[in-house]
């Protein structure tokens, strides 16, 4: 078994959760360990199983490094919040070495290709990609086009498409919908739209979805998980769209609970001791 480790050591909180899980990991396997703080790439080749230690933007920068290559990984939580590190350290200590017998079946995440066609720039996300002013006090305006017709045009500070399992994240902060990850949807959620009639979209994953700049004066930037962040000019064009791409994350296995746990979600009112609903 070849195991790959890896977290950002600048971190203290991090270091000290690599450092012990180094000294359960190498009498158990053979280990490799990179220091995301330190590197762009990963080399893959021969891994079984990859830990990242950290929140989830660690998870989201490792997705971006394996490029595609079908690893399972399984993320433990040493940030703030962590909803793609589903794991806690303890819950590491616990079922590290069933792991290492039997790398755990994983749920296979997709990922959306972003591609800026007026520069043939290409981009792969796991969470969301953003089209979003940046600095300016102006509106922006976008127009929106689905499978190659015009649909609507924005106006506000921007929109999103997110996967999924970014349905969770940015998405969701910004008045979209919470999918659960197997669902084959995209969602497209407008972020601040100056106007009280347009609402989040969830669309069929096939579908193929275009953001155009319709406004110069405004300075856009595209911005893909958090990690990559370029500046869009007048009438550039963000194609978005289902990829052949699959991120292997290891669950828990209970989504809802963790939107319970973590998000607050669900439940009913607080009526108070000894109180009726109705």
């Amino acid at each position: 078994m070849r195991v790959m480790v890896a977290g950002n050591r600048e971190n203290e909180r991090i270091k000290n959760a690599l450092d012990e899980a180094l000294k359960i990991l190498q009498p158990l396997a053979e280990v490799v360990f990179v220091d995301l703080g330190l590197i762009r790439t990963l080399e893959t080749k021969g891994i079984d199983i990859v830990f990242v230690f950290g929140g989830d933007g660690s998870i989201l920068r490792v997705a971006q490094m394996l490029r595609g290559a079908l690893i399972p990984v399984v993320g433990v939580n040493v940030g703030r919040f962590g909803f793609l590190t589903e794991f806690e350290m303890d819950e590491f200590r616990v079922k590290v070495e069933e792991w290492i017998k039997k790398v755990p079946e994983p749920s296979a995440r997709v990922m959306f290709a972003v591609t800026l066609t007026s520069r043939r720039k290409k981009g792969y996300v796991l969470n969301e990609m953003a089209v979003i002013r940046s600095g300016a006090t102006r509106i922006a305006h976008l127009e929106f086009l689905l499978n190659g017709e015009f649909i609507t045009e924005f106006a506000g500070d921007g929109v999103l498409v997110a996967t999924p399992t970014g349905s969770t994240a940015y998405s969701l902060s910004a008045g979209g919908p919470v999918v659960p990850p197997d669902t084959p949807v995209m969602v497209v959620t407008p972020i601040n739209p100056h106007t009280l009639t347009n609402r989040p979209l969830v669309l069929p994953d096939d579908s193929v979805v275009t953001v155009k700049v319709a406004d110069g004066r405004v300075r856009m930037v595209l911005a893909m998980d958090g990690q990559t962040s370029i500046p869009l000019r007048q009438n550039d064009e963000v194609k978005i769209e289902k990829s052949e791409r699959r991120f292997l994350l290891v669950e828990n296995g209970l989504f809802f609970e963790t939107l319970k746990k973590k998000l607050s979600w669900g439940g009913v009112p607080n009526y108070g001791k000894g109180k009726n609903r109705d």
